[in-house]
């Protein structure tokens, strides 16, 4: 499934991903709504789980793992967080509160009918932050056998269902979804075993993936960790089977692929803002004919991943630079999580 130290179909996922939950938040205030760019979420987390896999099957040191994923998540994470907060005070006038803010900043669940951070997408960082610390810890634990017992107790949390304190009406926080960082654990030992899918297979799950995900556009039929969960797997063991392909290493690609957190991070500021300016002017976007609403939904796509490769590049690339050369060194650092 290839033996590069990066793995650019995996990379061109990561933007797959991105841009197609950058697309879901654009167009969710239309109608009729199309769910199916929330799929990206099951991307990132199947991603996630076969490069996390990847590290704990190399000889990374658990302190070099901790650091490189501290670096990776939370610093360009608090920036972006502060664009937000800056935004909304500019718009609203709301300022979070005390509890809010510290929730936020160690991305941990801030008890309320809401239970996400500030920057409400990084919902999803709650996930991985839980998916990392139950990885470094095996690795002190048991490093031999750390994989496999991650993706057993990973699966056992899956079927977890807790009630969000003063919920109304009470909802559950979902830990379904961990059965899809296992499903990465599984592809990373399959890479490292050099276990391999023919093309042509690869072609027809990739194709057959794409079938299912638009028939189970709207999740009528199953829930989202197996109506989108299944599908994306059967897509990434795909992508994987035909890694040699030269459209994957496009130029185009290569940035997307690096830039898709930063995408992530800051996309709904950039799309609020834009609304926000079209209200100020006097504009509402809701208001939109047919034809306007997809120009206007294209401009906010575009705008979006420009202000994220631009941060990428201006921003995370070098931030991430400085502190791996500070806190890492000369590690290998072509693997990047989730």
């Amino acid at each position: 499934m290839g033996k590069n130290s990066r793995l650019y179909s995996i990379h061109f996922l990561r933007f797959i991903a991105a841009t197609a939950v950058l697309v879901h938040h654009v167009i969710s205030r239309y109608q009729p709504k199309l769910i199916a760019g929330a799929a990206g979420v099951d991307i990132f987390f199947i991603i996630s789980g076969l490069v996390i896999g990847l590290a704990m099957l190399s000889d990374e040191a658990p302190g070099v793992f901790v650091i490189r994923r501290l670096i990776r998540i939370y610093p360009i994470y608090w920036i972006a967080t502060i664009f937000y907060v800056a935004f909304r005070m500019w718009v609203w006038a709301e300022m979070p509160s005390p509890t809010e803010v510290l929730g936020s900043l160690i991305i941990f669940p801030v008890f309320g009918a809401a239970w996400h951070p500030i920057y409400w997408p990084a919902w999803t960082l709650e996930y991985e932050i839980v998916f990392y610390a139950l990885a470094a810890f095996l690795l002190v634990v048991t490093r031999t056998k750390a994989v496999f017992v991650c993706m057993f107790v990973l699966v056992g949390i899956s079927f977890i269902r807790l009630q969000i304190p003063d919920s109304q009406p009470p909802r559950n926080f979902d830990f379904s979804r961990f059965q899809e960082f296992a499903a990465g654990l599984a592809l990373a030992f399959a890479i490292k075993n050099h276990v391999s899918v023919d093309k042509r297979l690869g072609a027809a799950l990739i194709a057959a993936s794409i079938a299912l995900l638009y028939l189970n556009r709207e999740l009528h039929y199953f829930s989202q960790v197996i109506g989108w969960g299944i599908p994306v797997l059967m897509a990434t063991i795909g992508m994987l089977a035909i890694e040699d392909a030269r459209f994957f290493r496009r130029r185009v690609f290569k940035i997307g692929g690096d830039a898709s957190y930063a995408i992530y991070l800051f996309h709904v500021t950039t799309i609020e803002f834009i609304a926000t300016i079209f209200l100020k002017c006097g504009i509402n976007p809701d208001s939109f004919s047919p034809a306007i609403a997809v120009a206007y939904s294209i401009f906010c796509v575009a705008a979006a991943l420009s202000i994220g490769v631009l941060a990428h590049v201006w921003i995370e690339r070098p931030l991430l630079a400085y502190l791996r050369g500070r806190y890492v060194g000369r590690q290998d650092l072509s693997h990047q999580p989730g």
